[in-house]
């Protein structure tokens, strides 16, 4: 989703072990990623320093953050539950992104047509167009709410072949 960008600043949001920011400072973009585990946040700092990339990390849980006020170019959510159709949440987002800035967004949801026991009821995140809903004000660039693999499905052997609903914006 980014091959095309022009670098820039980057938030990587509950940033795990920074597969994603460890790619995008390699691609020359100037990344910060929050995550509340410190051995995430260890791991993603030793694995940008393997790939000879530097990236900022911080400690922090989605409420406590400072997002700063047009600060990013790019921010984003991938495989997190962050309270990503929570109002108030969203605007401090969109607060924080630079004028032209983009939100990217890319997890798996709850089926909306069989059950996940695994997952708990659908929440408020999964009804159909939440997230275009949720983030009206800004401009919707893409879309997507299909079924498939993710591309972060790689760390369990009975979840590499599992179709799940996943919804990128």
């Amino acid at each position: 989703m980014t091959r095309h960008l022009p670098p820039g600043k980057a938030l990587d949001v509950a940033m795990g072990q920074g597969r994603n920011a460890v790619y995008l400072a390699g691609m020359g973009w100037d990344v910060t990623g929050y995550d509340v585990a410190e051995d995430g946040l260890r791991i993603a700092a030793d694995n940008a320093a393997r790939a000879g990339t530097k990236i900022t990390t911080v400690k922090a849980r989605f409420e406590d953050f400072d997002y700063g006020t047009e600060r990013w170019d790019l921010i984003y959510f991938v495989y997190t539950d962050a309270p990503i159709v929570d109002s108030a949440f969203v605007a401090r987002v969109c607060a924080a992104l630079k004028k032209g800035g983009l939100v990217l967004i890319d997890r798996p949801f709850h089926p909306l047509d069989r059950p996940e026991p695994e997952w708990g009821p659908p929440t408020a995140q999964d009804l159909v167009n939440a997230l275009p809903k949720a983030w009206s004000q800004l401009q919707l660039v893409h879309y997507e709410d299909t079924t498939g693999i993710g591309d972060w499905q790689q760390t369990r052997e009975d979840r590499l072949k599992k179709q799940l609903r996943i919804v990128r914006m």
